[in-house]
């Protein structure tokens, strides 16, 4: 899941890696979120559906998969030139 502008530019570095301190606070809002999720009538869920035609290696749909856990990746970018300096 993306969340653009969910960051300040202060709390990552020119690489795009997040600061520790920081990444264990978003960590715990979105196992917070998650936690909260839990409490409305069904599972949060990743839906599938099939691929476009055309694709080289197409995917068949299949049944939704419950979210147990999210992790919040380090990296917030890999293009340094859109990062803010």
């Amino acid at each position: 899941m993306y969340l653009p502008w969910s960051l300040q530019t202060t709390f990552a570095d020119e690489g795009g890696v997040i600061t520790p301190s920081e990444r264990t606070a978003i960590q715990t809002a979105v196992n917070v979120w998650l936690a909260g999720m839990a409490s409305l009538p069904g599972p949060v869920v990743l839906l599938h559906r099939p691929s476009s035609p055309g694709v080289d290696t197409p995917t068949t749909p299949g049944s939704p998969n419950v979210v147990t856990t999210m992790v919040v990746d380090p990296l917030v970018a890999t293009q340094r030139r859109r990062l803010g300096r």
